[in-house]
């Protein structure tokens, strides 16, 4: 099954919410003596977004990358980092926990645990294993990185994982609506460039679309030369044949009007490039076009499906094993 994701022009992390007790984020006058207490101390290296199944140390449920004692030096420099999260904190939380930071200091009796998420800007507190409360945190985990690392403490590095997967996702997604963008048909650039719910991935309907239909014929009189622009502009998008941009979907919307003979003979043109090629193999190997006409793959010449299948194995994303399993199911025959 193919999807479109409709992606809006910025990725989120995550969604901030204005915290309860903004006005009065102190400790409780227990915990922060425990804090302070000198007390015997450990800090603690997570990781938050392990596998379920993970067989691991846990630490209140979260897999234990590493702990080391501290020296009262060590403590003092690791209790200033939390000190400073909890006065640093600007009245915003995430909708998630994921603790990364941790410390343990057993005095009086009592093991205080003091759970850090620098993300969501949260910081949870347990006395022997029950939670007390929770408070607002903010900062940078510089500091605590750094003594961890000075302990030989290995780190998470899921949040920057996926900050960093976010950001070349936003990367390919902003240079596919480039290309698309140069390659859009004046007519239907004139709707792109006003219809933020079409930006956003929600193609055009009803009278819109038929409008733009009638404006698109009215640009290119020529059948062939529509189809053509239309394949190509379905070639020249952020490359995945599912989940990929939801505006990407109007080229296989327009293109639904012509028989698959006549796209077919389009893609056949001595002069087909690249991205002409990329829209054939896209459309004609879809899962749209298989659901409305299980038998029009038969209209495919051989020839065709060869080339077809040849420059999907041999161009875009190599790390792509949709499109190109797609393409062997459709072109391999």
């Amino acid at each position: 099954m193919r999807r479109s994701l409709r992606i809006a022009p910025t990725l989120a992390l995550v969604f901030t919410a204005q915290c309860a007790h903004a006005g009065s984020n102190t400790l409780p006058a227990e915990v922060q003596q425990a804090l302070h207490s000198g007390g015997h101390a450990v800090l603690y290296s997570l990781e938050p977004w392990e596998a379920p199944d993970k067989k691991t140390a846990k630490f209140h449920g979260y897999e234990i990358l590493g702990r080391s004692e501290l020296s009262p030096t060590q403590e003092a420099t690791a209790v200033a980092a939390f000190d400073a999260a909890i006065t640093g904190f600007d009245g915003a939380v995430a909708a998630c926990f994921d603790p990364r930071h941790a410390i343990r200091i057993r005095t009086n009796g009592h093991a205080y645990d003091f759970l850090l998420c620098y993300s969501c800007q949260q910081l949870e507190i347990y006395r022997d294993d029950k939670s007390l409360v929770f408070v607002g945190a903010a900062g940078s985990p510089k500091v605590l990185n750094e003594l961890l690392t000075s302990l030989h403490v290995r780190l998470s590095h899921s949040l920057e994982d996926l900050q960093a997967s976010q950001r070349e996702q936003q990367r390919k997604f902003d240079e596919g609506m480039k290309r698309s963008r140069l390659v859009m048909p004046t007519s239907i650039a004139r709707v792109w460039d006003v219809d933020k719910q079409f930006q956003m991935g929600i193609c055009p309907v009803g009278k819109p679309l038929a409008d733009l239909k009638e404006a698109l014929q009215a640009e290119i009189p020529g059948r062939d030369a529509r189809i053509r622009r239309l394949l190509v502009l379905y070639g020249s998008g952020a490359g995945p044949w599912s989940g990929f941009p939801g505006y990407e979907d109007i080229s296989d919307v327009l293109l639904r009007d012509y028989p698959t003979e006549q796209i077919v003979a389009v893609a056949q043109a001595p002069d087909v490039n690249d991205a002409l090629l990329e829209g054939a193999a896209r459309y004609l190997g879809g899962w749209d076009l298989v659901q409305r006409h299980p038998h029009d793959l038969d209209l495919v010449p051989a020839q065709l499906k060869k080339l077809l299948l040849e420059h999907t194995l041999h161009s875009g994303d190599p790390e792509d094993a949709d499109r190109r399993e797609r393409a062997m199911h459709a072109f391999n025959k």
